[in-house]
């Protein structure tokens, strides 16, 4: 049997990534949970069908030109991922 090669092109971090996206300055800040299907811009998880914000805590700030976030979230997510609904 041979070994299946994928090309670089078709793998890259961006694709399906769940992430924090968080924004400060001075004292007040937005935090939210966002999903990425491909390269582009990430969404609010809430977007896509079946898609919940999974963060329970959230606190963020900019001081001095070093921006802090904390977070609270739980480890096993509730998203779950379904080709059909990003590709119909």
């Amino acid at each position: 049997m041979d070994d299946i090669v994928i090309p670089d092109f078709f793998i890259d971090p961006m694709d399906c990534a769940d992430m924090v996206v968080m924004a400060a300055q001075g004292e007040y800040s937005r935090i939210h949970d966002a999903f990425s299907k491909d390269r582009s811009t990430p969404k609010l998880d809430t977007y896509y069908n079946g898609g919940v914000n999974s963060l329970t805590a959230a606190i963020g700030k900019e001081e001095n030109g070093m921006t802090t976030v904390l977070f609270r979230r739980k480890l096993q997510g509730t998203n779950y991922k379904n080709y059909d609904d990003f590709y119909p």
